[in-house]
C-alpha cells in the first residue's frame, strides 16, 4: 500500500465519525428546539386548551371564537353564560353580572348552528355544574337547520381542540401559526412588561366599535327598497282577518316540521332537561323589519311564523326554560338600531338583559297564543314599502 492509499484509509473512519457526531448534535438540537416550542405553547396556552389563563401572560383572545370557546368553557371560572350567534357578540358581561348578580363568561359563535352552540354549552355545564344562569339567543334563520348541522363552510373546524385525544394535540402544540402569531407575541408582551390578564368579555368578539358609524336605513337597506306585494302567490285567505289572527293555513311540510322538532329537542331543550338546577333564559334574536321585508318579498313570512310557533310550543314544555321574544317591540321597526337586517347595536343587548330580569316579553302557555296572533298581524300587514 502506498502512502496515499494509507492516508485515505486512515481518514475515512475519522470523517464518518465526525459526520455521525454532527448529525447527532443536529438531531438533539432539533428535538430540543421542538420541545421548547411545544413547552412554550403549553405554558402560555393561547387557546386555553390545557389550563386557565396563566397570570404571567396577557391574552388578546383574537384567535377566533371556534378556537377559544371550548377552552373558555372548560377552564375559566364562572357561574353564568351568555351565548348564541353573532347576535350575542355585543353583550357585555359586566351588564350580565350587574343585572343578575353573577360572574359570567361570553361564548358567542358567529354564524353557528344550534348544534354547535349546544355542544359548547354541554361542555360548559359538564365542567361547571354550579352554573346558575344560561342566557342564549335563538336565531330564526337556524330553526329549519338539520339538527346535526355544523358550519364547516365557515372554515376548517378545530376538532383537535374539542376532543380529549392527546395524540392529535400535535396539531396545536406543533402549529407554526399558534407559535408565531399567538404564543411568541404573548412572550414578547411579558418581556416588555405588559401586565398579565386577558381581554374583557365585554370586548371579546364584540363588533360594534368597528361598525359604530354604520347604522341606520342606509346601511340596512343597502340601496334597495321593498314592496308590500309578495313575490309569489299567497293562500287565497291570506287577506282574511280571521286567517291572519288564527294562522289557519299551513306552510311547513311534514319533513320540515320533523326537522324543527328534532333541532329543538336535541339542541335546545334536552340540555335544560339534564340540568334542572340551572335556569335557562332563551330569547328569539330580534331581527329588524328589513329581514321580514325580505321574507315578504319571497312570500315566506307565514312559513317563518309557523316555524316559530312550533319551536315555541316545544320550548315551553321544558319547565326550567324561560323564553322571551322581542319581535313585537317597536325598536325592530326602527332601522337606526341596526347595522344590517339582522344585527343590532349593544344598547339592544342591554335592553334584552333588563327585560329578562324584569320578566318582560316572556312567553308562557297563558300568553303565547295572543303573542303569536299579534305578531302574525304585525308582520303580514306591516308597510314594508315605507322602509327607506
Amino acid at each position: 500500500m502506498n502512502h496515499t492509499e494509507k492516508n485515505n484509509s486512515e481518514m475515512k473512519p475519522v470523517s464518518e465519525s465526525v459526520a455521525r457526531r454532527w448529525l447527532g448534535y443536529f438531531g438533539a438540537t432539533f428535538i430540543f428546539l421542538i420541545a421548547v416550542c411545544m413547552g412554550l405553547i403549553v405554558w402560555a396556552d393561547p387557546f386555553f386548551h390545557y389550563h386557565a389563563p396563566n397570570p404571567k401572560f396577557y391574552y388578546r383572545m383574537d384567535g377566533g371564537e371556534r378556537y377559544l370557546n371550548d377552552g373558555i368553557a372548560r377552564n375559566f371560572t364562572y357561574d353564568a353564560i351568555v351565548t348564541g350567534s353573532s347576535m350575542t357578540e355585543n353583550f357585555k358581561t359586566t351588564d350580565v353580572d350587574r343585572i343578575f348578580s353573577v360572574h359570567a363568561v361570553k361564548l358567542p359563535f358567529s354564524g353557528a348552528s344550534f348544534k354547535e352552540i349546544n355542544d359548547n354549552l354541554k361542555t360548559a355545564l359538564d365542567t361547571h355544574p354550579e352554573v346558575k344562569l344560561v342566557i342564549r339567543g335563538l336565531d330564526y334563520t337556524m330553526l329549519l337547520d338539520a339538527p346535526d348541522l355544523m358550519r364547516t363552510d365557515l372554515g376548517s373546524y378545530p376538532g383537535y381542540l374539542y376532543d380529549r385525544n392527546i395524540w392529535n394535540d400535535t396539531r396545536y402544540v406543533l402549529n407554526k401559526d399558534v407559535l408565531c402569531n399567538y404564543t411568541l407575541p404573548m412572550l414578547f408582551d411579558r418581556i416588555g412588561g405588559r401586565k398579565g390578564g386577558h381581554k374583557s368579555f365585554d370586548e371579546y368578539a364584540a363588533w360594534y366599535e368597528q361598525y359604530r358609524e354604520k347604522f341606520g336605513a342606509g346601511y340596512v337597506l343597502a340601496g334597495h327598497t321593498h314592496s308590500n306585494a309578495p313575490a309569489s302567490e299567497t293562500p287565497k285567505d291570506a287577506d282574511n282577518k280571521t286567517a291572519l289572527e288564527q294562522g289557519s293555513f299551513s306552510w311547513l311540510t311534514a319533513e320540515e316540521q320533523e326537522n324543527i322538532r328534532r333541532n329543538i329537542e336535541e339542541n335546545v331543550t334536552s340540555l335544560a332537561a339534564e340540568h334542572p338546577e340551572t335556569e335557562f333564559a332563551y330569547f328569539y334574536t330580534p331581527y329588524s323589519s328589513a329581514f321580514w321585508a325580505d321574507l315578504n318579498d319571497a312570500a315566506s313570512i307565514p312559513k317563518m311564523l309557523e316555524a316559530e310557533e312550533l319551536a315555541t310550543q316545544l320550548i315551553l314544555e321544558e319547565p326550567n326554560i324561560r323564553l322571551y321574544s322581542f319581535n313585537n317591540c317597536a325598536f325592530t321597526d326602527d332601522l337606526a338600531n341596526y347595522h344590517d337586517a339582522l344585527h343590532y347595536g349593544p344598547w339592544i343587548n342591554t335592553r334584552i338583559l333588563e327585560a329578562i330580569k324584569k320578566e318582560e316579553y316572556r312567553l308562557t302557555e297563558e300568553n303565547v297564543a295572543e303573542y303569536l296572533r299579534e305578531e302574525r298581524i304585525h308582520r303580514l300587514t306591516f308597510d314594508y314599502a315605507s322602509l327607506r
